[in-house]
This record gives structure tokens, C-alpha cells and sequence, in this order.
């Protein structure tokens, strides 16, 4: 048996969230590099290291992992 984890969009009149995808890199880079005083309780990746952070969690999305 086999297990895919696939998220829905959810959309409402000021946010949209969808499934983390390579699309998502540019913008995510973006704002990883903003003010990074309100990170003190998340990890949030860097700019150059945004690519290989979306491969991760693509690849634990493909193996039905939600955590590392």
C-alpha cells in the first residue's frame, strides 16, 4: 500500500495556500531575506538555500513524511 499526501488550495479574500512548490522559489527567497527578527521560533532557510529546502520537503511529501 502505498501513501501520497496531497494538500489542498485554500483560498480566502487575503491568503492563498497551496501545496510548496519550485514556483514558490523566487518569492520565498524574498522574503526569507527580509528581517529576520520574527524567525526566532521557526528555521526559515536562506536565499540560496531555498532550492535544496523545497527538495526536501518535496521528497518527504513523496514519501508521506510530514517531518524530517
Amino acid at each position: 500500500m502505498s501513501f501520497v499526501l496531497r494538500g489542498p488550495v485554500l483560498e480566502g479574500e487575503f491568503v492563498r495556500l497551496e501545496p510548496l512548490g519550485h514556483q514558490h522559489a523566487a518569492d520565498l527567497a524574498r522574503a526569507a531575506e527580509e528581517d529576520r527578527d520574527t524567525y526566532a521560533f521557526t528555521w526559515v532557510p536562506r536565499a540560496e538555500e531555498v532550492s535544496s529546502y523545497i527538495d526536501a520537503q518535496l521528497a518527504r511529501a513523496a514519501t508521506g513524511r510530514l517531518a524530517s
